[in-house]
């Protein structure tokens, strides 16, 4: 009697999974949150990212306070990245020569294929954005 209503357990489970929604688990991680550079060096980042496959489709990043510099983070064994598809983001970059010298702040966040920004809700309910930031120092 007891290994029927273990085998009925089993059959039953998938159809419990499928009811409950599923916390998303994301985690995004700086290789190295605090970098120091000189003007006129180049500078690669990292990000360690565990994720459901496909779940991010890409990783920007914005320097805090200068819109304009934007970097793109990629997983696909080219430029900065040095292995496709194995969890590490990288980006890189030169610094300018005639960058003050001071702290930076580099605020990376994920997108779905559609170009959405990855969320999830906290125990409130209110909606939080997965971020990363690294910072960095000019010398």
């Amino acid at each position: 009697m007891m290994r029927i209503k273990n085998l009925s357990f089993l059959i039953l489970l998938p159809f419990l999974l499928l009811m409950y929604p599923k916390e998303l688990k994301i985690s995004i991680i700086p290789q190295k949150s605090e970098v120091r550079v000189k003007a006129g060096s180049e500078v690669i980042l990292s990000l360690k990212v565990v994720a459901p496959k496909g779940k991010i489709a890409k990783i920007s990043g914005r320097v805090r306070g200068y819109p304009e510099y934007i970097y793109e983070f990629n997983d696909d064994g080219k430029y900065y990245d040095k292995k496709a598809k194995d969890g590490i983001w990288s980006s890189g970059t030169s610094v300018p020569d005639d960058a003050p010298p001071g702290k930076y702040y580099l605020d990376c966040e994920p997108f779905d294929i559609d170009g959405n920004s990855i969320t999830t809700k906290s125990k409130t309910g209110e909606e939080i954005k997965f971020t990363a930031t690294f910072v960095i120092i000019v010398e």
